[in-house]
């Protein structure tokens, strides 16, 4: 299809600091996987975010469909992975919805908003988020890293920042993005940091 050819061309030329995208099928541009790493700046920073995004045999009349692979807290994503999103909707109270006009581009630039830009209380998906936000920042702050399976980290460095807040980390391999990172440990909470053959894989 020449128009996903030219937007996918158009998509890796623009891409968002902290963003990339892989295709498992090179030749199937309209099913794609992007992560997102969030810079120091955000209340997700350290870790690594995977949506899938689907651009299905009705786009671009209508949007792609995009499902978040990594389970965290935030006000815009619940925990099945549905991710509310203006631009994401054909139908949106904001008048930023999907249109034929848009690009996959445009959808990549809205997914990292949901790290960068602080957050749609209007019509939150995650209620439950939303309101611990507006009441506690900064335990909105820690259960955003320490939430159940945390956050994908990008180096020890960052591990042990965390840890030394006192927090339990958790990898796994539902959560590597890269070849080869499936060999971390799979869940587990660590009260410090233990090499890898120490921990075991369970």
């Amino acid at each position: 299809d020449k128009l996903l050819v030219k937007e996918v061309q158009e998509m890796e030329t623009t891409l968002p600091p902290g963003c990339k995208v892989k295709f498992d099928d090179p030749n199937a541009l309209h099913d794609f996987t992007l992560t997102i790493a969030p810079d120091e700046t955000s209340h997700w920073t350290g870790g690594k975010f995977r949506f899938h995004i689907v651009a299905g045999e009705d786009y671009n009349i209508a949007p792609p469909t995009v499902k978040c692979h990594t389970r965290l807290w935030h006000p815009n994503i619940n925990e099945d992975g549905d991710v509310c999103l203006s631009i994401l909707r054909q139908n949106s109270i904001d008048g930023m919805g999907w249109a034929p006009t848009r690009r996959l581009k445009d959808v990549i630039w809205g997914l990292n908003s949901l790290f960068t830009d602080l957050l749609n209380f209007d019509d939150p998906l995650n209620l439950e988020a939303a309101e611990h936000y507006l009441k506690d920042k900064e335990g909105f702050r820690i259960k955003g890293l320490n939430y159940d399976i945390i956050l994908e980290l990008d180096s020890m460095e960052v591990i042990e920042r965390y840890v030394s807040l006192g927090m339990g980390i958790s990898v796994g391999p539902r959560l590597a993005s890269e070849p080869g990172e499936e060999k971390i440990v799979k869940i587990i909470s660590m009260s410090n940091i233990l090499p890898v053959e120490q921990v075991g894989i369970i």
